[in-house]
Order: C-alpha cells, then sequence, then structure tokens
C-alpha cells in the first residue's frame, strides 16, 4: 500500500516532506475525488438517468438483498423487496442532498419493507388461525349453517315466504 502510495510522489517531494505527510496527501485527493464520484452518481440518480440505475443494481442489488435476508426466512422474499426499492425510487422521483442521505434511504427501506411484510404474514397468520377455529365451530353447528346459507343467498328463499301473487 504504501508503496503504491510513495509511487504518486516524486522523490524530490518525499525528500522534503514526510512519508506521513505523502500518503495523508494522497488519501485527502482520493477522498476528493470519490466524493466527486458520488456526487456525479447522486446527480444521474436524481435525474432518473437510465445509466445509473443500472450502476444502482449493479453496485448495491447484492448487498441490499443480502441484508433484507437477516430479516426475512425467504431469499425471493428479499430479492422483492430490493426491486420494490428500485422501482418506488424511479416512480417517485426521490432526490438526495447528500449520499450518506442515499444509503441511509436504501437501508431504510430495506428494514422497514421487510418488517412491514413480517408484520403482515403475522396478521395473515392470526386471520387464518381464526377462520379455522371459526370453521371447526360451524362444522359441529349444521343448524347455523344453514342459516348462513339463507343469508347468503336471501333471493332463493324468498319464494317461500312470499304469498303468491293472485290477478284481479
Amino acid at each position: 500500500m504504501y508503496i503504491n502510495t510513495l509511487n504518486s510522489c516524486t522523490f524530490a517531494s518525499c525528500n522534503k516532506i514526510s512519508i506521513t505527510e505523502c500518503v495523508n496527501s494522497n488519501k485527502q485527493t482520493n477522498n476528493v475525488q470519490r466524493m466527486d464520484k458520488e456526487t456525479a452518481f447522486l446527480q444521474k440518480i436524481n435525474d432518473r438517468q437510465v445509466e445509473a440505475y443500472r450502476i444502482l443494481y449493479d453496485e448495491y442489488y447484492p448487498a441490499l438483498v443480502v441484508y433484507a435476508s437477516t430479516f426475512l426466512a425467504s431469499d425471493e422474499v428479499a430479492e422483492d423487496i430490493v426491486q420494490e426499492l428500485f422501482v418506488s425510487m424511479w416512480e417517485k422521483r426521490v432526490t438526495f442532498v447528500s449520499f450518506p442521505a442515499f444509503k441511509t434511504y436504501l437501508y431504510k427501506f430495506i428494514k422497514n419493507s421487510a418488517l412491514n411484510y413480517l408484520k403482515h404474514q403475522g396478521v395473515e397468520e392470526r386471520y387464518k388461525e381464526a377462520l379455522q377455529n371459526n370453521l371447526s365451530d360451524e362444522e359441529l353447528d349444521e343448524e347455523e349453517l344453514d342459516r348462513e346459507e339463507e343469508y347468503r343467498h336471501p333471493v332463493s328463499y324468498t319464494h317461500l315466504t312470499l304469498p303468491t301473487k293472485r290477478i284481479v
């Protein structure tokens, strides 16, 4: 690492400054270049450029799926949630002011979506259990079933209770 870093310093400049100062100077240059790339990338995301969304997919999709999988038992659901993130960003025209805000948005969206999915699964399970309990009770009570059938199809039973029509 130091060899590569020192190669960018000239021999003369390394004689005048310490190696630490030379390395720190190169780190600062690299940080500025990285920040410029991040800013340019965010501008493309904000402008909804397809190229930026390809980069987003290529660079972030695998990590976001792994992150979503930490909450979920199903990799397929994790992949769906990440796809939902990308579609939502595109459709809602989400804009970002900074790269840290961008990364926070990605991971918060995944976390919230995964937790919402789990919450919904719990609701579905409770509903299925309640349905099962109700069905087993109803199976025992034939009279109740007959009444339910009457309520579901009231028109079919009206001819039994209406008086016949008289022609005058």
